[in-house]
């Protein structure tokens, strides 16, 4: 069972580790993510001057874990954020500080997203199926974290209790990563992009994707309620220099021909090229982790209200608030 106590205390931690980042200009929206492939549509805006024919000026800022999004925003050291829909952020949001805009990446059968991913001792051990978690020591980045969702899922899907498996915070993906290497844990969901150079080492086994368990919309788009107050116009040009690298992602990576494979085409090499830049992995690294960019960029609203009731479940977030509190109704469709 997870306290609220020590819920809080890595919320606090997040913000303690968050990088120094000067307040800019106005004119400027300071845009935070990580460097994975979920984020290949902000990058793609930026680099191919989407947000510049927007008449947008765009300063890309990169952190370690996506619960430190949310506490950066509310913080005013960034203005808009993409992150999974972690207690965090549904915490931070209740308190009038967030508002989600739009989606972006999802879970699809056919792309790979979060990967469960055994170490080498894990693995001998007998983790072998999403079935297995269950006793197993397995690394998240943090309590609430999206990876803690798709556990808890995963336990709910095979019918025990999350308390059954020992969660282990280790606050960024690099540390995760390195701790499945070092088979200081049975396992770990990992996004595609950390889990793939680790299956190719051998130093980790590739159990299976999320998305064989849950297709639930994960994460999401916001901003300060402020800022929407100030600038809804910048917000919509935001939106829509979004959604068209959006729809630009998915006809570049999520094109595949009867076999399964993905269509070449000259906007995917573009693609590849693009990710490899901003990720630092090499195009071989990340050309089979893309996954599904959704061109509308939609929000399922009742997926927010599906992962809202299990942070509620598990008590680490009261139950008063509604996805009403945390999602703008005018952006999102």
């Amino acid at each position: 069972m997870i306290c609220r106590r020590y819920f809080n205390r890595a919320v606090v931690a997040s913000a303690l580790a968050l990088p120094g980042v000067a307040r800019s200009e106005s004119s400027v929206l300071r845009l935070g993510t990580m460097r994975l492939n979920s984020a290949a549509p902000f990058f793609v805006a930026s680099d191919k001057g989407f947000f510049e024919d927007e008449g947008l000026k765009v300063q890309i800022e990169y952190f370690d874990a996506a619960a430190q999004l949310p506490v950066a925003a509310v913080a005013n050291s960034i203005d808009v954020g993409m992150t999974a829909f972690t207690a965090a952020y549904f915490n931070l949001a209740a308190k009038g500080g967030l508002k989600l805009i739009c989606g972006d990446s999802r879970p699809h059968p056919a792309f790979p997203n979060n990967q469960l991913v055994a170490s080498r001792n894990g693995y001998d051990a007998g983790l072998r199926s999403f079935a297995d978690i269950r006793g197993r020591r397995l690394g998240i980045t943090t309590i609430g974290s999206s990876f803690h969702y798709q556990f808890g899922v995963i336990a709910m899907k095979f019918a025990f209790p999350l308390s059954q498996v020992e969660l282990l915070p280790l606050q960024t993906l690099p540390n995760v990563g390195s701790a499945v290497v070092a088979g200081k844990l049975d396992g770990a969901i990992l996004p595609s992009t950390v889990a793939d150079p680790l299956i190719r080492a051998g130093s980790g086994v590739f159990i299976g994707n999320t998305a064989e368990v849950d297709m639930t919309q994960g994460s999401g788009v916001f901003t300060r309620p402020d800022v929407i107050a100030a600038n809804r116009a910048g917000i919509e040009r935001f939106i829509r220099a979004h959604r068209r690298a959006m729809a630009f992602s998915n006809r570049a990576v999520n094109r595949i021909d009867e076999q399964g494979r993905p269509v070449t085409s000259d906007e995917r090499e573009e693609l590849l090229e693009i990710v490899a830049r901003r990720t630092g992995q090499t195009r071989q690294q990340i050309s089979s982790t893309f996954g599904y960019y959704d061109p509308a960029a939609s929000l399922n609203v009742e997926d927010v209200r599906k992962v809202l009731r299990f942070w509620q479940d598990l008590g680490l977030v009261k139950r008063e608030v509604d996805a009403e509190h945390v999602v703008d109704l005018s952006f999102a469709t």
